[in-house]
């Protein structure tokens, strides 16, 4: 079960990162990105969701960049039963480690935020924790309305 996560250590390939991991980077590696404005590469995540639900192993890294220039890196795993996060929580000054959670569950919830529709992906961990995961930036709305969870589970 770990066998994969024991051959694949999502530390090293974090702390072989640039610490200026600029948008153009992610873009030409292929990333899964958010920022304030907008989100790239949703086609791979979702890819990988289909990946999930077929059994099939898969790893991608998924790149945040906030209003200041915040950035936070984290690589998404799933082993064929687990499905791991690993932040580099190095990059933003708060730790001097990567936190990995692990779970076998991941949800999503549509909401609407300043105009935009966003939907949040969050894997539950295995203490029943939301650990967000990924924002995707639907289309521009007016209003507020929050939707439900929307649940996808490891085949």
């Amino acid at each position: 079960m770990d066998s994969e996560f024991k051959q694949y250590s999502p530390e090293e390939e974090l702390a072989s990162l640039p610490r200026d991991y600029s948008l153009e980077m992610a873009l030409r590696n292929n990333d899964v990105i958010y920022t304030t404005n907008t989100s790239y590469n949703y086609d791979r995540f979702v890819e990988f969701l289909d990946n999930v639900r077929g059994g099939k192993p898969d790893r991608l890294k998924i790149v945040s960049y906030g209003f200041e220039g915040q950035i936070l890196i984290s690589i998404l795993q799933y082993d064929g039963i687990k499905i791991r996060i690993t932040f580099d929580a190095t990059r933003n000054l708060t730790s001097d480690n990567y936190d990995s959670f692990y779970g076998y569950q991941i949800v999503s919830q549509v909401y609407q935020r300043a105009g935009k529709k966003l939907e949040t992906y969050y894997l539950i961990s295995m203490d029943n924790k939301l650990i967000p995961v990924f924002t995707n930036i639907l289309k521009p709305t007016s209003g507020s309305e929050v939707t439900g969870y929307q649940s996808l589970q490891c085949s």
